[in-house]
């Protein structure tokens, strides 16, 4: 992946895919399923989502991790790149039980917390 906007924020960095064997602003990515692997993480608490226009990747496809989560803070940048939103209300369809939202944010409780505290 590199640096769609090296010169903007930290905070702002988008990322994209590139075939360039360029080395300037690459950065180093893996999926959530690799994390979860990697790390033997039986479930998630809370994950909290803010990755620039990325939401749309990240809920397109393999989301087996979902069944793991209990709880979902998400900022939306729709206005980075269209679908963000959509997709991830689409992703959560079979694991979502309620969903408050208010501008660009969203905190979906899913259904993977019942039977413990949270």
């Amino acid at each position: 992946m590199t640096i769609k906007n090296p010169d903007a924020n930290k905070e702002s960095f988008e990322i994209q895919h590139t075939k360039s064997s360029s080395r300037g602003n690459i950065v180093e990515s893996t999926t959530l399923n690799q994390l979860i692997m990697d790390y033997d993480i039986p479930s998630i608490d809370i994950l909290k989502i803010d990755i620039e226009g990325s939401e749309k990747e990240v809920f397109s496809h393999n989301t087996e991790w979902l069944e793991k989560v209990d709880l979902i803070f998400i900022e939306f940048h729709d206005r980075k790149k269209q679908g963000c939103r959509e997709t991830f209300f689409k992703a959560i369809e079979g694991f979502v039980q309620e969903t408050y939202q208010k501008g660009e944010t969203a905190i979906a409780l899913l259904k993977s917390h019942q039977g413990r505290m949270i």
